[in-house]
């Protein structure tokens, strides 16, 4: 298979009947009454500012350039990947995009090709410590490689391949064995890239069954060798120096999803010997979509309630709002631009910008699926039918 390019109230009064000494102390309470009122209202708008982190965002333009696709234009940006060439990668629900700076190259199902895509609806992409291309599916586990631009489709249920829950793979991430886990809509697999068969994960989650079967859609290694996993059962953390797994308290409630970490980064290996998981118990309400680590190890995580800011040392976390006056501030994907300082969000209102410093949200003239952001400060968006790209962000943000 080979690509292809591409008002006021108004008060009456009956004046006439009333003395010059009345009418005055009539006015001077009224007075007396709405200095007193204004002032409480005063004191109470000033606490909210103080105290509340719900800080209104801005408005603002910035000069994005549409990337033109000559082949068609993708559906739904799902994912933006970047690998180890330098090449961007884009998961879409029309097939997988590569981008190598100059032309587009497309990969989709063609029902002649059994070396083609076997489905064109995509979440997520991994690359291994080999160059070997892993692609999430709504219908599997698809291997591609490079040289020969092929693909060979792997599912998790062999029994029902269609369009179910076990078989939707969100999340692909290697061990130093070099197998692969992957986390789907029922659970989580490992998968052995020389026997090419799947093995389900057993464990014992809240005692109530024998394997993780919950949607599984983040498995990420951060800088200091730590793992987080998330699903409906909420956040886990391996440690490889102990060898164990532990619930995070207070981020997120045990029926939330979990969902897309930044990998920009790079994928760290990790080393699994403890089949145990202990779901979260306790937390805000909030359902996680986005993951990033910052320089300060710290997480920063978009949810379905806004951008948490989480300290994993002290457990201590605070929350953002890009929309106070908003019923929900649901943030799909975020990513952090180290040059700048400043947290890029994809949401469902758009494309913000969040300074760290000052705690203040910008809000951009742009909508956003997923963003991602390379080494050198360029940012790209992906929305539901275009790519976008704005160079060097760091210049708009300079004091």
């Amino acid at each position: 298979m080979i690509g292809t390019k591409i008002g006021n109230s108004e008060i009456t009064d009956d004046l006439d009947n009333r003395s010059g000494t009345e009418l005055t102390s009539r006015f001077s309470s009224l007075q007396l009454t709405f200095h007193h009122s204004f002032r409480n209202i005063l004191l109470h708008v000033l606490v909210f500012l103080i105290f509340s982190p719900c800080v209104n965002p801005q408005q603002a333009e910035l000069p994005f350039e549409v990337i033109p696709i000559e082949e068609g234009t993708p559906t739904s940006i799902q994912y933006i990947y970047q690998d180890k060439i330098g090449y961007l990668w884009f998961a879409t629900w029309s097939g997988l995009y590569k981008f190598d700076g100059y032309n587009f190259t497309s990969y989709k199902n063609d029902i002649e090709d059994t070396t083609s895509l076997f489905d064109n609806t995509l979440s997520t992409i991994f690359e291994d410590k080999d160059g070997i291309f892993w692609i999430g599916s709504r219908l599997g586990l698809e291997r591609f490689d490079q040289k020969s631009e092929t693909f060979i489709h792997y599912t998790p249920n062999p029994v029902d391949t269609g369009d179910n829950e076990s078989n939707q793979i969100y999340a692909i991430c290697e061990d130093t064995k070099g197998e692969l886990w992957v986390g789907s809509g029922d659970g989580l697999y490992k998968f052995d890239k020389i026997t090419k068969k799947f093995s389900v994960l057993q464990s014992s989650i809240d005692d109530r069954e024998s394997k993780f079967h919950n949607s599984i859609q983040v498995i990420y290694g951060d800088n200091e060798g730590a793992i987080w996993i998330g699903g409906k059962l909420g956040l886990c953390k391996f440690d490889s120096k102990t060898d164990r797994f532990e619930s995070i308290d207070g981020i997120t409630s045990p029926k939330q999803d979990i969902n897309n970490v930044d990998q920009s980064n790079r994928p760290k290996y990790w080393n699994y010997s403890v089949n145990r998981f202990k779901p979260v118990t306790s937390g805000a309400n909030q359902r996680i979509n986005s993951i990033f680590e910052d320089e300060n190890i710290i997480l920063w995580l978009g949810t379905e309630g806004g951008l948490v800011e989480f300290n994993p040392k002290e457990n201590r976390y605070r929350t953002y709002l890009y929309n106070p006056t908003a019923r929900l501030n649901i943030i799909t994907s975020i990513c952090h631009d180290v040059n700048s300082g400043i947290v890029w969000l994809a949401t469902f209102d758009g494309l913000y910008s969040f300074d760290k410093k000052t705690k203040k949200f910008t809000h951009y003239n742009s909508d956003a699926n997923c963003v991602f952001g390379e080494r050198s400060g360029t940012l790209w968006i992906g929305t539901k039918a275009e790519i976008k790209k704005l160079n060097r962000t760091e210049q708009f943000f300079k004091k």
